[in-house]
C-alpha cells in the first residue's frame, strides 16, 4: 500500500478508543460527552461519525440499547 504507517497506527488507536467507548456506554452511568473525553476524543462530530461507522448507530442510541435500565 502507499499509505504511511502512521495512518494505520492512528486508525488502530481510534478503533481501540471507539471499542472502549462502547464498553463504557454499555455499562451505563456516563453521558456520551463524558465517555468521549474519557477515551481521549475531543471532537463530538468525529466521535459520533467513527462510532456510527463501527456500530451502525449513534453513541446515544447504543447507550439506550445496551445500558442497564434504571428501575423506578
Amino acid at each position: 500500500t502507499d499509505r504511511p504507517a502512521r495512518f494505520f497506527v492512528s486508525e488502530i488507536i481510534r478503533d481501540i478508543r471507539i471499542k472502549r467507548a462502547a464498553q463504557l456506554l454499555a455499562s451505563g452511568g456516563m453521558r456520551v460527552s463524558e465517555v468521549m473525553v474519557e477515551v481521549g476524543m475531543n471532537n463530538q462530530y468525529r466521535f459520533t461519525k467513527y462510532f456510527q461507522e463501527a456500530y451502525g448507530m449513534t453513541p446515544k442510541e447504543y447507550s439506550q440499547l445496551h445500558a442497564p435500565q434504571q428501575k423506578s
